[in-house]
């Protein structure tokens, strides 16, 4: 067996930790055994980085280690390269659309990749290195053949500079494609010359999941027909892409194989626009895609990739075009719980119903006397909070949380002087684009629209949400502007309910645990039994959910904006505990216990539709 060959032990580096490839491959790593040294770079902006993405996998604090390195100082790489096995370089310094220069980039990028590559030699230990190249390493070859028949490129091609050059619509800078050939030259060279395996894995559109907290541009592009305009640079003639989870695997069986050398391409789904276009349509019906025939559409044409290389070796994709639109995976699962823990809720309620009125209190009624009034009251009030239960239960599951309108805008500037809008419209809008220089500008690139103050985007409902607080579950809904008084009511009868039903279940439950004959059927005691620890599991999580949004109401705040409250010194729309409880229950208070409001309360308080909010009068905008 070679000397370079790794089975799931050992210390490997990998760069650019916090990139899409880069923290997915980082994951596997750790669960297939290996101990890992990942790069970060530093926050241009002084701010330190948030990577507990990383730093939270399983395994991470046993066996992940995280240094500060950047390509512009290739030497800071030397100590998160020292004592490992393997290295896999995944770092770019730049993005495909950046405006720089190609002698900059170039500069950057191979200096960097240089200096990395010494180290590894420095280091005595490294025996294999992986650079991640691009498929436009080999796209833009001589003729429409190059590579072989029909346009399939193989790892023999390289692309000429050129021929991308004389392009009619560039989808990614000249910098990035010279210094993306560059690189992968330089690597491949020096490897030859300094005795050390160099590998260079050729990724074309990576598509999937991710674990870091942004979404990867590689899945933007990939889903460019529902997130933008379909005319917007981000369409191909012909799709070459890879599922994430491929990639990862891919690079694990060349580091583990006694041999591997050269380059790799790795790419196992092709597909036509048009077949995008009816794949992504049928799996997301929810989202409205262009009409228009696409296979009329003039768009760049693309090469086919050929992994014959990567599969002759004994590698096998897993993942085809199931998998590799499975971004919305997560979010289409929970979509897919809606009718399961509806039944799940009615399923308890039915348990908890069967054990104290059929088993329990129920029969005491035909006894007479004390125990006939004491079952009586019991039964009249399990029925009147569990009737509050599910009518506020299913005003949740049933009411629209709250969605931007199809005609809404930000306030126009006449509109702002003469007084007809909240003053934060203002301060958070700035037209109805984009503006990168106000960063206060709130406009949703998933639904390419404004965003009203408070509004958020919900991953898992496909739209926007008007005070969107979070997506629940077991409502299988979304909590927002027009639902939210209907969720606290439910957590609050939900409460009392399962505290009821604890503390009458709980001297037979005791009784269990007694020597004494427990009279009942076994099917009677067991779901007596059952029904008690369901309800004192629900009682104590539903009284702690029921105190945080208790604390979020009196401050006038959602559970998603408790954490931009702390980036703000002041928060506008803290009124007052008084104002704020009436923000969400209304002013009438004769409907605040029941999942409704009056009329009147839905005239005089457009808060209540969820577009406008008062703010405070002596809010001054600078603050915020």
């Amino acid at each position: 067996m070679a000397s370079s060959f790794l089975d799931g032990t050992g210390l490997v580096c990998v760069t650019g930790g916090t990139g899409f490839v880069a923290s997915w491959l980082i994951m596997r790593l750790l669960q297939r055994g290996y101990s890992v040294h990942a790069t970060v770079r530093t926050n241009p902006e002084g701010d330190k980085k948030d990577i507990s993405y990383l730093t939270e996998l399983p395994l991470a604090s046993e066996r992940l280690k995280i240094f500060t390195a950047d390509l512009n100082e290739p030497e800071s790489f030397k100590p998160a390269i020292e004592g490992c096995k393997a290295v896999f370089h995944v770092a770019h310094p730049m993005d495909p659309n950046s405006n720089e220069t190609e002698e900059i980039v170039m500069k950057r990028t191979v200096q960097g990749l240089m200096g990395i590559l010494k180290s590894c030699v420095d280091a005595k230990t490294v025996k294999r290195f992986f650079y991640t190249s691009s498929a436009v390493t080999v796209f833009y070859g001589v003729g429409s053949g190059a590579g072989g028949i029909g346009g399939e490129v193989d790892e023999s091609v390289w692309s000429d500079v050129e021929v991308f050059r004389n392009q009619k619509e560039k989808r990614v800078s000249s910098s990035y494609v010279v210094s993306k050939m560059a690189a992968e030259k330089g690597a491949l060279e020096f490897g030859r010359n300094n005795g050390l395996e160099v590998v260079t894995v050729v990724l074309p559109l990576v598509v999937g999941p991710f674990i870091s907290p942004s979404l990867p541009s590689s899945v933007f592009i990939s889903l460019a027909m529902i997130f933008v305009n379909y005319k917007e640079k981000y369409l191909f003639d012909t799709y070459n892409m890879v599922h994430i989870d491929d990639v990862a695997r891919a690079m694990l069986f060349l580091l583990e194989r006694p041999v591997a050398k050269g380059r790799y391409i790795c790419s196992s789904v092709e597909m036509r626009i048009d077949e995008v276009f009816e794949l992504l349509s049928t799996k997301f019906p929810q989202f409205q895609l262009p009409s228009v025939d696409l296979k009329s559409y003039r768009v760049e044409k693309r090469m086919s990739l050929s992994s014959k290389k990567l599969r002759s070796e004994g590698f096998e994709f897993k993942s085809g075009t199931t998998m590799a639109w499975n971004v919305f995976k997560f979010c289409t699962a929970l979509r897919g719980l809606g009718s399961i823990m509806i039944l799940l809720v009615l399923g308890i309620v039915g348990v908890t119903y069967y054990a104290v009125v059929w088993t329990n209190y129920g029969p005491a009624l035909s006894d007479g006397g004390l125990d006939f009034l004491a079952a009586l009251v019991v039964i009249l009030l399990f029925h009147f909070l569990l009737a509050m239960l599910l009518w506020s239960y299913f005003c949740v599951v049933f009411t629209d949380p709250g969605v931007v309108p199809p005609s809404w805008r930000p306030a126009s500037d006449e509109e702002q002087q003469q007084g007809e809008c909240d003053p934060l419209n203002s301060l958070e809008f700035g037209g109805l684009q984009p503006d990168s220089s106000n960063q206060r500008t709130r406009f949703c690139r998933k639904c390419n629209q404004p965003k009203p103050p408070r509004c958020h985007h919900c991953s898992v409902c496909g739209r926007c949400v008007l005070k969107m607080d979070h997506h629940c579950v077991w409502v299988v809904n979304c909590v927002g502007a027009l639902n939210y008084k209907y969720f606290l009511l439910f957590l609050f009868y939900t409460f009392l309910e399962t505290s009821l039903v604890t503390l009458l279940l709980m001297p037979h439950f005791i009784a269990f645990f007694s020597e004494e004959e427990i009279p009942g059927t076994p099917g009677t005691l067991a779901t007596t039994f059952l029904a008690f620890v369901l309800n004192l599991a629900f009682a104590l999580s539903v009284m702690g959910f029921l105190i945080m949004h208790i604390s979020l109401v009196s401050a006038n705040t959602t559970t998603i904006e408790a954490y931009e409250k702390k980036t703000s010194p002041k928060w506008p729309y803290d009124l007052g505990r008084k104002k704020n409880f009436e923000q969400v229950f209304g002013m009438d208070k004769k409907y605040w216990l029941i999942p409704a409001y009056s009329e009147e309360d839905l005239r005089r308080m457009p808060e209540l539709q969820g577009l406008e909010y008062p703010s405070k009068p002596d809010f001054d905008s600078q603050d915020f």
